[in-house]
């Protein structure tokens, strides 16, 4: 294996880091282009047989690589081309919910008009979907098959078999950033329309000083006092340890982003998933490790959920057979598992 790196400033790097800097882009396409020159000279002296385009999962930046000819071209895995559910976004106020439908207007141009999307899907040999819904996308209106592998993978956690501490409550453990597509809000709302005596929810993750303040407000207002744990910012290992050992559901609200690590985290911890029947997540939480509801409204996504946890709760003997059968889904979802089917496309 032969690395190439190609630096960038550290303020780029920052700018990547920080999810929804419009600004990175400009960059990003500028650092494409040195690796596509770069690319041509390695194609020129070495034999290559297959080109993977590779990055940062979003459509948006497909790179220059297909336009090196004569080699076998994939590109993928590629999310992104989803809208963002709007109705989600309508309590916010009246500018961020213009910012998201600029969003959404920017994506359906650039799915529609961006000439470098179209040339590169045209001239895949293999495209790589992050979700159904891009797969749909490309297949509907590109006219190109394609196949769906999601952009995060699991190994099993060293926790699991470690067993669950006994507890006289019900623990839902949530974990994220403060983004509004993460709902921490409709999670508040459903757990003050619980009636499962003990019931907590420990909340881990953090935003800024507006967005807690925000979060914890909209608790107390809920009357939720003595009901939510605000654990912060912890260790992902110490993430590791809460799933699989504290927790008895994971408690996911995203409403809009690809897959999702800390889901497929949550199964490798054994521990039964309640989440939205979306995105990325959505096809991988099925009935054999958790239950999920359809993208609705806030008000009825908040009686779904609910309905969905008292269920749960009243079941301890379903829960246990949920955590039992994550073991299958860790194989399927495995990155051994994930590269066995990479190395089936590049063979074929």
């Amino acid at each position: 294996m032969h690395i190439h790196y190609i630096p960038v400033t550290p303020r780029v790097r920052t700018m990547c880091r920080n999810q929804g800097d419009w600004r990175f882009y400009w960059y990003y396409r500028k650092w494409q282009k040195k690796a596509y020159r770069l690319a041509v000279e390695i194609c020129a002296r070495e034999q290559i047989d297959v080109i993977h385009q590779l990055n940062m999962v979003g459509f948006r930046e497909p790179g220059f690589l297909w336009k090196i000819p004569g080699v076998r071209y994939v590109w993928g895995p590629i999310g992104g081309m989803t809208m963002t559910p709007i109705s989600y976004f309508r309590r916010e106020p009246l500018k961020e919910r213009l910012k998201m439908r600029i969003k959404n207007l920017l994506n359906s141009l650039q799915i529609h008009h961006s000439i470098r999307v179209r040339k590169a899907v045209e001239r895949a040999d293999a495209i790589i979907c992050a979700t159904g819904a891009e797969q749909n996308v490309v297949q509907n209106y590109f006219g190109k098959p394609a196949v769906v592998l999601s952009e995060t993978g699991l190994f099993e956690s060293p926790y699991v078999g470690s067993g669950r501490k006994e507890s006289s409550g019900f623990n839902l453990l949530w974990v994220g950033r403060f983004l509004r597509s993460k709902e921490l809000g409709l999670a508040l709302e459903t757990v003050s329309r619980l009636t499962i005596p003990g019931v907590r929810l420990h909340v881990v993750g953090t935003g800024s000083e507006k967005e807690v303040a925000q979060y914890h407000s909209l608790a107390d207002n809920l009357g939720l006092s003595g009901k939510i744990v605000w654990h912060g910012q912890v260790s992902r290992d110490e993430v590791q340890r809460m799933m699989a050992q504290e927790a008895d559901l994971f408690f996911f609200t995203s409403v809009y982003e690809a897959t999702s690590s800390v889901v497929l985290e949550a199964i490798s911890n054994h521990l039964p998933v309640v989440c939205f029947d979306a995105c990325g997540f959505g096809p991988i939480v099925d009935e054999t490790v958790g239950r999920k509801i359809s993208l609705t409204t806030p008000e009825q996504s908040v009686r779904d959920f609910s309905a969905v946890i008292e269920s749960l709760y009243a079941d301890p003997e379903l829960r246990r057979r949920l955590s039992g059968q994550c073991a299958e889904k860790v194989r399927q979802l495995s990155w051994d598992g994930k590269m066995a089917r990479l190395m089936q496309m590049y063979e074929a």
